[in-house]
């Protein structure tokens, strides 16, 4: 799965090849935040370019749709804040999917609604590596390394998504954050590609967390694009989840996962990167539940190369603990 990578300071292209006004004001409008003169000149600004207008409508539709709006409009104790969302006409057909044209903007109002005016489901307590940087520890994967490590039902789901506790799904997440970054890295085409079930399944889990909806549509609209995800889409969507997953549990996944991968080839430097040591290292104060197969996996990885099977086992044990 390849596509063109952007440079992040280039502006993304609009419908009408202007600039999108800054996603925190209109995530500010959104919100019913702006005072009367502020909120006035917005306005008048979104009704002068298409392009902006486009893509809050496109915001307002991913939020309002899920009832969203409704829990932003509501402060941490409980009482509204006084203040009413700003719509607009152009949003109420109530598309599913994001338009393309403003995508990234788009998806900046919604990760500043979730990780902004909702509050964090858990917030990150420890140095954690994300998804991404879990991925870049491991040696270059081959495509046998990919199937051999994600095709084994490791990342499967296995019973309802909100019967999970949220860890369990937070875990999940994360497995899956890891192998739609391996697929995005591993060159396979889109065509034959496995991320849009990858991303189904991740919005599935977002679904059923509180506030999650808006995240999950996110991803909705990636895997019914028809083309690959560029990395600045795979990282706001990426960070949109950890928000409302939980970074931990989300980060501990991933490194579940890409972990499973480094073992199926044999790749003992992984191991021995800061990214895996910190997760080993912080699963006993993450997870006291998984002390016993951590424990395990300690001496597994003490004895590799001649327990390669033992870090196999282990990593199975940790699984049944953390994601179900």
């Amino acid at each position: 799965m390849t596509a063109d990578r952007p440079a992040r300071d280039d502006p993304s292209p609009t419908p009408d090849g202007g600039v999108v006004i800054d996603a925190e004001r209109m995530a500010l409008l959104l919100d019913g935040r702006l005072d009367d003169r502020a909120r006035d000149a917005l306005l008048a600004e979104l009704e002068a370019s298409p392009a902006s207008l486009e893509v809050y409508a496109d915001a307002l539709a991913a939020l309002g749709d899920t009832g969203d709006l409704d829990a932003a409009a509501t402060d941490s104790t409980g009482s509204t804040s006084g203040t009413t969302v700003t719509p607009i006409s152009r949003a109420e057909s109530n598309p599913r999917r994001l338009g393309p044209g403003g995508w990234l903007a788009t998806a900046a109002i919604v990760v500043i609604m979730v990780g902004g005016t909702f509050a964090w489901q858990a917030r990150r307590t420890t140095g954690l590596s994300s998804p991404q940087q879990m991925v870049a520890a491991l040696s270059s994967p081959t495509r046998t390394a990919l199937d051999t490590g994600m095709d084994s039902g490791w990342t499967r789901m296995r019973g309802a998504a909100d019967l999970l506790s949220p860890r369990a799904r937070g875990v999940r997440v994360g497995m899956r954050l890891a192998e739609l970054e391996l697929l995005a890295t591993s060159g396979e085409p889109w065509g034959e590609s496995r991320a849009p079930r990858v991303m189904t399944d991740i919005a599935t889990l977002l679904d059923a967390t509180s506030g999650g909806t808006a995240a999950g549509t996110i991803y909705r609209s990636l895997a019914a694009s028809g083309s690959a995800p560029t990395a600045d889409q795979l990282r706001i969507a990426a960070e949109s989840a950890e928000r409302i997953a939980g970074d931990d549990a989300v980060r501990v996944g991933a490194w579940l996962a890409t972990a499973r991968v480094a073992t199926a080839r044999r790749d003992a430097v992984f191991f021995r990167s800061v990214a895996s040591r910190q997760a080993v290292t912080q699963l006993a104060r993450l997870a006291p539940d998984a002390k016993r197969a951590t424990l395990r996996l300690d001496a597994a990885l003490a004895a590799v190369p001649s327990a390669w099977g033992e870090v196999e086992a282990s990593f199975g044990e940790l699984v049944r603990v953390l994601a179900n």
